[in-house]
């Protein structure tokens, strides 16, 4: 492994301004970074399409988008624990309205210094949850390295998703010894990062891309109970994680969590802390709730000529296709590009979209919300309306799930394995002609790809 300049990680107190720097700073303090530093790394394909419109300045020398999205959740980090003017600037200065504002930038301070405060009452030392935290963020995206792949399989941690990877990371003392960065950590703070690393995928409940099921870890948690800051520590990783989004491509601030981003993320705080707080609720009060509130805010209810289960449907579009729950706009326009899908279409998205379909899987999907916007974003540049870029994108999922959810039935592909469409969303942001009878899913990884009729595929991942 990569070898720690000191056994105690020092707090970091560097520009914050100075991306560069940063990125420098950040390195010597976390050598384990040079992991995502590297060619031979996977990368999320959403935001591909934005690539060409905006010129990207990179805090790397070099293009390493994963190690530059790490970069900039770190450093959205810092911005929220100074929590001045100048900080608040920084964190703003790239996003779209509506930015996010003064006072939900200061939510997101005291939020953290609350929980600081409630682990100091443990015993914790003044910058211990800070390093903690940074520890996470630097450690999450480590299942996206090859190379890393390579030297942990003696330890026999294999899952093909990069979240499985780091939760199966932290369950493995022996491997853990490997890493300088954890081992400097106090105890505590060690123990915190295990007993959260497969607490729940908030991305996934953020965007519906699942079903109750989702929910289960926090369910069945019994820390939860005895610990109900852990919870609060796993949320803060999420949200720093989505502030990095797109840092690869928007050097300056971070691009992702402004006010509707902000806004929808509480949703998904209060429906899964109804399960810690509440008593007689279970999973599924809680996707039931996100999905009513969502079908709710964007006036998807009061359409008459919906059923209950396009209802639930397009909530769950409305959410994988990032729409804010505030905007009704965009939510009219979902419906109606809903309401002109072919027939035969949505009779298969009905029937793979429902949420009795999504908990019939043993693992949620991911990459879908990616693949939608990507074919939205690609519509858009193109000139096409929504309807077409949903009837490309669903068609695609459709097929994939179907094809997914016989190979489980079938097990000719793993109940441990989840299917995976960040490759093929990279497929649509470029433009590339797709052909879902040609749609087929690796047994081996649950990656999505398409095969040419010669069966020498131009389109199927490395």
């Amino acid at each position: 492994m990569t070898p720690s300049t000191s056994n105690k990680v020092p707090l970091l107190s560097v520009n914050t301004n100075d991306a560069t720097g940063f990125a420098k700073e950040i390195r010597e303090k976390y050598p384990e970074l040079e992991y995502l530093a590297n060619p031979n790394v996977s990368v999320t394909s959403e935001g591909a399409a934005l690539i060409k419109e905006n010129e990207p300045v990179l805090p790397s020398q070099q293009s390493y988008p994963e190690f530059d999205r790490s970069i900039q959740s770190l450093r959205s980090l810092h911005w929220i624990i100074s929590d001045d003017d100048a900080a608040y600037g920084q964190f703003i200065s790239s996003q779209d309205e509506p930015k996010l504002s003064r006072a939900s930038f200061k939510s997101l301070h005291d939020f953290y210094r609350n929980l600081e405060d409630t682990y100091i009452s443990k015993g914790w030392k003044p910058g211990d949850l800070q390093r903690t935290l940074e520890v996470a963020l630097v450690m999450g995206d480590f299942g996206k390295s090859d190379t890393l792949r390579d030297e942990l399989r003696r330890y026999k941690i294999t899952a093909v998703d990069h979240d499985d990877f780091y939760a199966q990371l932290m369950q493995s003392g022996t491997a853990l010894k490997e890493f300088k960065s954890f081992q400097a950590l106090p105890e505590p703070a060690q123990e915190l990062l295990k007993k959260t690393s497969d607490l729940a995928h908030f991305g996934h409940i953020t965007h519906l891309e699942g079903g109750a099921q989702m929910f289960a870890g926090i369910e069945q948690s019994e820390l939860l109970k005895s610990e109900p800051e852990a919870f609060d520590f796993a949320w803060l990783v999420y949200l720093f994680d989505v502030a990095g989004a797109l840092g690869h491509i928007f050097k300056e601030g971070s691009k992702v969590l402004n006010q509707a981003t902000f806004e929808n993320r509480q949703l998904t705080y209060k429906a899964c802390t109804l399960l810690l707080k509440e008593p007689n609720q279970n999973r599924q009060t809680a996707i039931h709730q996100l999905v009513n509130i969502r079908s709710t805010l964007l006036e998807i209810d009061r359409d008459s000529d919906l059923d209950a289960l396009d209802r639930q449907v397009l909530a769950r579009l409305s959410a994988m296709l990032r729409v804010p729950p505030l905007d009704k706009e965009k939510g009219k326009q979902l419906v109606e590009a809903y309401r002109s899908l072919n027939a035969e279409l949505k009779i298969d998205v009905r029937r793979e979209l429902s949420l009795a379909a999504a908990d019939s899987l043993p693992l949620t999907p991911t990459y879908v919300p990616a693949m939608l916007v990507n074919a939205v974003a690609h519509a858009q540049k193109t000139g096409k309306d929504l309807r077409s870029a949903l009837e490309t994108s669903l068609t695609l999922l459709c097929k994939g799930l179907s094809l997914y959810r016989q190979g489980i039935k079938d097990r000719s592909i793993s109940e441990d394995i989840r299917l995976d469409f960040n490759y093929l969303s990279g497929l649509i942001s470029k433009g590339e002609h797709l052909d879902a009878d040609q749609l087929r899913v690796d047994r081996k990884n649950g990656k999505v790809f398409i095969q040419n009729k010669n069966s020498v595929s131009a389109f199927s991942p490395a």
